[in-house]
Formats: structure tokens, C-alpha cells, sequence
């Protein structure tokens, strides 16, 4: 008997369609993490969007955002780079 693969096309996997996206601000970096968009303004700001469950966002709200908002809390910092993953987003500042 052979080994079989599963049949993954089933109606249980999520359909990705991309959405075309406007930024009223021009980015000098874009990240994403599995369920979550991230940018980082050419003036430093960072923008978050997507699932905001458990506050995943920064912007001190469970509600997902569809469209990028700046996380305030870190207005007053220069962000450098950003990375996000299946279950973080990491921010780094510059000088």
C-alpha cells in the first residue's frame, strides 16, 4: 500500500485575495505576520492593520483595523525596522 498526501483543497482552508491598499503616508518599510500588517512611515511612525485580537495591534483595542493606523502609544520614537511573525511584531527604534 502507498502513502497517500492529504487532499488540502478541501473547503476548510482560509482563501487569501489580496485588496489593493492606499497609505495616505509613503513607507520606507512594509512587514507582515500571519494575521497582521505592519509599516514603517519614511518620517518613523509605525502602522499596524489587520487582526487586532489580544491587542496585537498596539492600539489599545481588540477591534481589527482594515485600513493602517499609527500606534500612538510609540508616536514620540523613530521607528527603524519592523518584523512580525505567526504570533509577534517586533519594532525597532533608531536614533
Amino acid at each position: 500500500m502507498r502513502a497517500r498526501l492529504p487532499d488540502f483543497r478541501g473547503p476548510e482552508l482560509p482563501v487569501h485575495i489580496p485588496i489593493p491598499l492606499r497609505m495616505r503616508m509613503p513607507a520606507s518599510q512594509i512587514a507582515a505576520g500571519a494575521l497582521h500588517s505592519l509599516a514603517v512611515t519614511a518620517e518613523g511612525l509605525l502602522l499596524t492593520w489587520g487582526w487586532a485580537g489580544l491587542g496585537a495591534l498596539g492600539h489599545g483595542s481588540i477591534m481589527d483595523a482594515h485600513t493602517p493606523c499609527v500606534v500612538d502609544a510609540l508616536r514620540g520614537l523613530r521607528m527603524a525596522r519592523v518584523a512580525g511573525g505567526g504570533g509577534h511584531t517586533l519594532a525597532l527604534s533608531g536614533r
